[in-house]
């Protein structure tokens, strides 16, 4: 390009050749077009035009003004919400006739505040029931209701619902999923991690309270939300990070692989030797032969852990050194959220 400045017979060239100029553009900034059809309209000339608007708009970037959500109702908020496809999920409690709050628990209803709203307008949809928390997937119009009895529980009940008609979704063989802990004898209670979706596979932690004992691991838990079937369980280190989806068919894991090394401490655990966990997500064929599903779901007792098909071990640390704690902070962006909405 710039020696296309300098010598007036290839300026002419590249200023007259659109291709040419888009060519120079993608290799400038790393960028290829996809090797698919172009949809119809398209050419290179807009897209040319379309990759300046972003260049244009990163060496001129401004914030607009603030987007401001005022509240007027008397509700109970929730302190944390969800962002999702341009829009902001907050759960609350509305009060009942004649009600009286005292905290922000159970919640009964999630008010949806879009950023592209002209009118500062949210609406408030209401589910009927109580829960505690919720995971929502908007592209499936698919909200999940996390209910249980307190901050620590012996059981979970998993509430699939439409997010437009709060109705059961009409996709889950089974409406409700239930968990119940107690069937576990001795084992500590749990509260509640998170959950993760990608398309029909659900992905839910369940954390034990008592964290001081190493040898207490998480339990993250897998259904095939749309069938019901329980697909597997993943006992994960103490502390462990969030899973995260490669596919639909893999979860990865930042995790450790040190064994303990000391025989008067046997739960402690040295943490020099950090590795990246894969697991294989079974199939939905390959659970049919599990026991039958009851009316509400089910989860196994004592289900046969999933191992990992792949361990990637990262250079070890420096024995002087180890992991406080495994932590990988969440963003904003999820599986199959929009990235890039004008792709050619």
């Amino acid at each position: 390009m710039r020696f296309s400045m300098t010598c007036k017979k290839f300026q002419c060239i590249v200023h007259r050749s659109t291709r040419l100029q888009l060519c120079i553009e993608l290799d400038v900034n790393g960028l290829e077009i996809a090797k698919q059809p172009l949809k119809a309209g398209v050419t290179y000339a807009t897209i040319l035009e379309e990759l300046k608007g972003y260049r244009d708009a990163w060496f001129n970037f401004k914030l607009g003004p603030p987007f401001r959500q005022v509240i007027t109702d008397s509700i109970a908020s929730q302190s944390y919400g969800q962002y999702h496809d341009e829009a902001y999920f907050e759960a609350f409690r509305a009060p009942e006739a004649g009600e009286y709050i005292a905290g922000h628990y159970p919640l009964n209803r999630i008010r949806i505040s879009g950023f592209r709203s002209s009118t500062n307008s949210s609406l408030s949809v209401d589910f009927k029931r109580n829960f505690r928390n919720f995971f929502v997937d908007p592209k499936q119009d698919l909200v999940i209701l996390i209910e249980y009895e307190g901050f620590s529980f012996t059981w979970v009940n998993i509430h699939l619902h439409h997010l437009s008609s709060v109705k059961p979704h009409s996709l889950a063989r089974f409406p409700t999923l239930t968990v119940r802990f107690e069937e576990l004898g001795k084992q500590p209670t749990f509260y509640y991690g998170n959950s993760w979706i990608m398309g029909y596979i659900l992905v839910v932690r369940f954390i034990p309270t008592n964290r001081k004992k190493r040898r207490v691991c998480d339990n993250i838990v897998i259904w095939d939300w749309q069938s019901g079937l329980f697909l597997g369980q993943i006992i994960s280190k103490p502390d462990g990070p969030k899973p995260t989806f490669i596919d639909k068919h893999h979860l990865l894991f930042f995790s450790y692989t040190s064994k303990s090394s000391s025989s008067d401490e046997p739960d402690s655990i040295p943490l020099y030797q950090p590795a990246l966990f894969v697991y294989r997500i079974p199939t939905t064929t390959s659970a049919v032969a599990q026991e039958s599903v009851t009316v509400d779901g089910y989860m196994p007792l004592y289900p046969p852990p999933l191992q990992p098909t792949l361990i990637l071990e990262l250079p070890k640390l420096n024995l002087k050194f180890q992991f406080f704690q495994l932590m990988l902070w969440d963003t904003l962006i999820h599986p199959g959220d929009l990235a890039y909405r004008k792709s050619t």
